[in-house]
Order: C-alpha cells, then structure tokens, then sequence
C-alpha cells in the first residue's frame, strides 16, 4: 500500500490530465474537418493534445483534414506518430514506393524544416540512405580533377562532393552489380526533382558533415537488402499496433465453433483481466460503431464494472486485423465504417448464436463479458463460412452444374445469393441496397434467411434431377434459367407438343396464353385450375406425388405464378411480344 500523500496526489494528477485529453479527442473526432483542425489549434499548448492521439488515429485525423491543410498538426506529430505515418504510406506490398516517400518528405519539410532535417538525418538515416541511393548519383572531386568534367548536370556545396539528380532516369548498373538492379521503374524517384534538390539543401545547411557522410553511404548500399530489412522493421513496428503480417491476419477469418471458443474463454480468463494500460489503441472505431449492433449494448451495461477499455482496446485491435487481413489502408471515414461496419457486422451474429447455445437469446449481449471480442466475431463469421460450404459442397454434385450451366440458370435473385455465398468471404445478398448488391450479414437472421433460399435452390435441382428433360437441339445453355425451362415444358405438354425442348411459337404461345387466366378477376389471375395442371403435370415428370412437390417447393412455385401475373396480367392477347416475355422460351418473330 502507497502511504506516501504526495505520490498518490501525483498519480490523480496524471489520471485526470488523461481523462481530460480523451474528452478532447473525442470531442475533436466529432467535429467537422475544419472544425477539428481550428480547435486543435485553438489550444494554448497543442502539443501534449496531439502526441496523446494514438498513431492510427492521427493518421486517420490528417487525411480526414486532408494532409496539406493539417500540416500545422504534423509539425506537432511525435517520432513514433511519424514513423507510423510512413509506415502506412510508403509501401506497395512489400516494395517501398518512393514518390510518395519524396511527397512526405517535402510535407514534413513543409511543415518544420528543421524539427524534420534533424529527424530524417539523426533518426532515419537508414531511410534517408536508401532514398538517396534511387534518387541521385554522387561524385567525389579528386585534388586535380576539374569540375567541368562532371557536365552542367552536376552541383555541390563544397567543391568537393558533387550530386546529380536522377529524377526518374535509371542508374546505369556498376559493372559488378545485377544487372537492372537499380532499374526497376517502382524505385525511382519520378517528376520529383524539386522535392529531392529540397531534401539535399536541408541536410547540407542542418550538418554539414552529416550530409557528407550520408551522401556517401547512399551510393554505396545493397538496395533490395536495404529494402528488406526496412520492410522487416515496418511490420514489425505494425505487429505491435495489432497490423500482424497477412498470413497472421487472414487467421480472424478463421471459423471457431461453439467448443473451440469455450477452451478460450477458459484459457483466457476475460472476466479476470483488464486493459493493459501500456498498450496504446485506436479509439476512432469505438466512436462509429452502429447503433443497433448488440455491441454497444454490452459496452453499456459494462461500463460501471472496469471493462470498458478492454474491450474498446480488443474492438480497436479486431478492427486493425480485419484491415491487415482485406490489405485496407483507413484514410478516409468510409474505410473505418466498412471495417468497423463488418467488425459489429460479426460481433453481433457471434453473440445471437452463443445466445441461443446459452437460452440467452433475448439478452445476449452481456456474453461480450466473458469472451474475447476476436473470438465472437470468429464465431459469427464461422456462421456465413458454414453456408458457403454448404452450397459449395452441394454445387460438386448439383444437377444444374452436371448438365453444364452457370449460376445464370437460377435468375437473377437467387444466382445473386450463391455469387454472394461463393465468393471467397461471403457477403449477403441485397439487390435494394443502394450503390451495391452486396453486403456484410448484419444478423443471424440475415444468415437463416440466406439459408432457407439455399434449401429452396437445392430442392428445385433435386425436382429438375428427377425430370428428363432433353436438350439436344434446344436453346444455348444461357438462355435457359429453372423458371423458363419449366413452365416452357408444362405449356407444351398442356398444348400437347412434342417432349423435345424446343422454344414455343408465338401462335403456340397464345393459345396456352389464354387457357391459364381467371376470367372475372382484374388484374388477371391464374386460375386455380392452371396451377393443379401445372403441379399434376410436375408429378408426372418427376415420378414424385402432388404433395411431395408442394411440401418441397410449394412458395417457390406460388413466388414464380405471382411474377407471371405481375409481367403479364395486364397483357393483351395481341400484344404479347417474345422481347419481353422473360418466363417462357420463345421464338423470335
């Protein structure tokens, strides 16, 4: 026990200064961009305000201002904020892009030449070094020789070392080096004259001797060595802000059943931990969570019993693993919404199932208590992963695919939902979604929903198995989907035509075209008759009983007798038109 007044005095201190830094970057991330940036500035000392940001959410907070008007912030930015910016924005994959070094580097010269020439040449020389190397070509004047030798193109500080700028020229390799290794067009300096000369001048005026010595070093480094191992170190300082490699990351989306998830929750102990307060995290995607998702619901009740950091540091360290394993880049707010959108997407459907697994259906946000966050989104993703199984499974040994088609032959509604379950993570199906057809599952209801059409899918193949149907001299497999191919061969046995699929006539058309209609009702129905002929002539097609067929299949088959209605309830005889008929395979006139 601490008896000594002063210490804890100082302790509440430091607890109150941090408690008053979070409510102003909360209240700085509510704000309007412009708005941000005044009151950040407004502050009589913004400094502490700024360095208190988490890396991620002063990057996220730079590109939301746009980077050139914040460079007031940047100015501000700690060693490790400026490490993190570079390294999200310097590399491709696994290759460093050094036009947008060259772009950061004139913005931090920008916005404090010397803070920054100071920190490139002290603190990321290694860096500095390998920018150089692609950027410039160095030269040393011996005592005899005349600068004149060196061309116009050539300039110095000292008389001594002379540079010249490659501005997106390929070196010419030396003649011990790999051949091109130097000349691959990704690691040069492009259209960046300017930004390289600025770079030069600030470390010559900054330390004369130090910009000697680096000019040197730089023409003398192994660059894909160089390039590895800086690649190495930023993955590193990444693993450590929860942005682990992409084979590490791509382990989120591994399923975790009901039992894996109980060892644990066992192992782990939640319930027994608290939030690490020296581990740092983003508190952006805390603040965009939906506010129908279970999750903050949890956050609500737990808010009074100490957890509310560790789970804001594990939703903070989830979202970081999502945006690892899909390689996003959060810049802008619509890239932290899509991830924090999917992250809640999960985290909710994981807690319907461990609810009803638990008889906590009506309540089971409160489980978030006693299982870590990565874990329940495991699990509810597991739930979209298992349909996708499902349906690939069943599509080795579908009928439809034996038979040659594509998802085509199922129409638009349900091709859509198998395209969204095959993808490699599947996505739920909405054709009235704006802007999109596709989108995370949102609740476990959305997965059941997804579930019953796939059992509607499969049924209808297991029926059309069961039906002999020759294509020999028919239409193009494209042109077929389950709807036409049905109601075309019923209108022709109705008609009593030949068995052989074969597009109908439009005079052939007609004629059944009347047949199938009430006669009073308006817009017209199909009578009851029509559809006890349809579900017979099914029967005999199939060896399968009426009532077999309407217990299999019996909504889908009333769903495609409402669009027939809808598409052609209200058409005159005369004017029926093959063009527009999307539910029987005609002719063309």
């Amino acid at each position: 026990m601490n008896d000594n007044p002063s210490e804890n005095s100082s302790d509440r201190l430091t607890l109150m200064r941090k408690g008053d830094l979070k409510e102003k970057r909360k209240e700085v991330f509510s704000l309007p961009h412009q708005e941000a940036l005044d009151k950040i500035l407004s502050i009589q000392n913004p400094l502490p305000l700024v360095h208190s940001f988490p890396e991620e959410d002063l990057y996220f907070l730079l590109h939301e201002i746009g980077v050139e008007d914040s460079l007031p912030i940047l100015a501000l930015a700690s060693s490790k904020q400026l490490e993190y910016i570079l390294d999200r924005e310097i590399w491709n994959k696994d290759r460093m892009d050094l036009n947008a070094l060259a772009q950061w580097m004139d913005f931090m010269l920008e916005a404090d030449s010397h803070r920054f020439t100071n920190w490139l040449m002290y603190e990321k020389e290694e860096l500095l070094e390998y920018f150089l190397h692609h950027s410039i070509e160095v030269r040393l004047r011996e005592h005899d020789e005349d600068p004149s030798d060196f061309g116009n193109a050539f300039s110095t500080f000292d008389d001594v070392l002379y540079y010249r700028i490659l501005d997106g020229d390929p070196k010419t390799p030396e003649p011990d080096s790999t051949e091109g290794e130097d000349s691959d067009e990704n690691n040069l300096v492009k259209g960046t004259y300017e930004r390289v000369e600025r770079v030069v001048r600030e470390m010559a005026l900054e330390n004369h001797d130090i910009y000697q010595k680096i000019m040197v070093q730089s023409a003398w480094i192994i660059s894909p060595e160089a390039e590895e191992e800086a690649f190495r170190w930023r993955n590193v300082r990444l693993s450590e802000k929860g942005f682990p490699p992409l084979e590490e990351a791509l382990e989120i989306y591994a399923p975790l059943s009901f039992d894996q998830l109980e060892r644990i929750r066992k192992t782990t102990k939640k319930s027994l931990r608290k939030a690490d307060p020296r581990v740092g995290f983003s508190e952006s995607p805390f603040q965009l969570i939906q506010k129908d998702s279970l999750l903050p619901g949890a956050l609500d009740l737990l808010f009074g019993k100490g957890d509310m950091d560790l789970i804001q540091q594990e939703f903070a360290s989830l979202c970081n693993r999502i945006a690892a394993a899909d390689q996003t880049v959060v810049k802008t707010r619509e890239d932290l919404t899509a991830i924090v959108k999917k992250a809640c997407s999960y985290i909710q459907i994981g807690l319907e199932k461990l609810g009803d697994i638990q008889s906590r259906a009506e309540n089971p946000a409160p489980l978030i208590h006693d299982y870590p966050v990565s874990g329940v989104f495991r699990m509810g993703f597991g739930c979209a992963m298992a349909l996708k199984w499902r349906v690939q499974k069943w599509m080795d040994q579908s009928w439809f695919k034996s038979k040659g088609f594509t998802l085509r032959f199922w129409d638009e509604s349900w091709m859509g939902v198998l395209g969204g379950l095959l993808i490699k993570k599947p996505l739920f199906f909405d054709p009235f979604k704006a802007g999109s057809l596709y989108r995370e599952f949102g609740s476990l209801e959305e997965i059941q929903r997804m579930e019953n059409i796939v059992d509607d899918i499969v049924s209808m193949d297991q029926l059309l198995s069961l039906w002999d149907f020759t294509f020999d001299s028919g239409p193009a497999p494209g042109e077929l989907t389950h709807k036409n191919l049905i109601l075309t061969s019923w209108a022709k046995g109705r008609l009593g035509l030949s068995d052989e699929f074969l597009p109908l006539s439009l005079g052939d058309f007609r004629t059944f075209f009347k047949g199938i209609w009430t006669q009073k009702a308006r817009p017209r129905k199909i009578s009851q008759s029509a559809k006890k002929d349809f579900l017979n002539f099914m029967a005999g097609k199939t060896g399968l009983r009426e009532d077999e067929i309407s217990l299999k299949i019996g909504p889908v088959l009333e769903d495609i007798f409402k669009e027939i209605e809808e598409e052609l309830g209200g058409v005159t005889l005369n004017n029926l038109d093959p063009r527009y008929i999307r539910h029987f395979l005609l002719k063309s006139p």
